[in-house]
């Protein structure tokens, strides 16, 4: 539990000076860095990054497999919900035949979360017969970096950008995670899943002040917000799943 609490504040350290960046080094209509380098900004989010895979080595052996409660399945209806958001943000920002695909595969995706949820609300695991729902929201996930390199010229300068691309990938491998740990529940996998969800709860809040930021600030736009509203539902199964993964298994 103490790491759980470790990442936590982290998280919410970091997420505080990510904000504070924005409003202060970053152009909101470019999304470039305006004083000093862009690769300290860079450095501090990979050392952020690195803090909490160090502090995943230390709940490794609790070797925990996820166990269904109602607080996931909550969260899990949470994250349905918002993959059918994603979806229907497509409809109204503008509608492209990768966008429409990525819509399809939400709302396909969304699936899985609610029967996950529903599952666990009885204390059960969903059946193996919906994994191919999950595979759909992990697709969804994938295909949101390849928009955001297909839609938006792409340049290491770009610091809004580039951690969108990195949290849409970490979200990928937090989802790949996720769908291990609930059909085939390997403890050996425990320290992984902690690092994973932290590392999404991380993105999921920073993109949260991110949009914050450009509504504020000018610039926001429903289009980039589609294709990270999945990876915020992550975040928040995330949250969960790591302190989960942080408590050692009863003897």
């Amino acid at each position: 539990m103490r790491e759980f609490r470790s990442s936590i504040v982290l998280t919410l350290v970091w997420t505080v000076l990510f904000s504070v960046d924005l409003f202060m080094e970053v152009a909101p209509a470019t999304g470039f860095v305006t004083l000093g380098s862009v690769w300290l900004h860079y450095g501090a989010f990979a050392l952020v990054i690195c803090l909490l895979f160090l502090f995943s080595r230390r709940v490794k052996k609790t070797e925990r497999v996820l166990k269904p409660t109602a607080l996931l399945a909550i969260v899990f209806w949470a994250a349905g919900a918002y993959f059918v958001l994603s979806a229907l943000f497509v409809f109204i920002s503008g509608l492209t035949v990768a966008r429409v695909l990525f819509a399809v595969l939400s709302i396909l995706g969304s699936v899985w979360f609610f029967c996950t949820g529903n599952a666990m609300r009885a204390g059960q695991f969903p059946p193996s017969g919906t994994l191919g729902f999950g595979l759909s929201a992990a697709s969804a996930v994938l295909l949101s970096v390849l928009l955001k390199y297909m839609e938006r010229p792409a340049s290491n300068q770009h610091f809004t950008l580039t951690v969108a691309i990195s949290g849409c990938i970490f979200g990928l491998l937090f989802l790949t995670a996720l769908l291990r740990a609930v059909f085939l529940r390997d403890p050996s996998q425990t320290a992984n899943l902690f690092w994973l969800s932290n590392v999404a709860v991380c993105f999921a809040l920073c993109f949260a002040a991110q949009t914050i930021f450009l509504l504020i600030r000018g610039g926001f736009s429903a289009r980039n917000l589609t294709l990270e509203l999945p990876i915020m539902a992550l975040g928040i199964v995330g949250a969960v799943v790591a302190k989960q993964m942080s408590v050692p298994p009863e003897t």
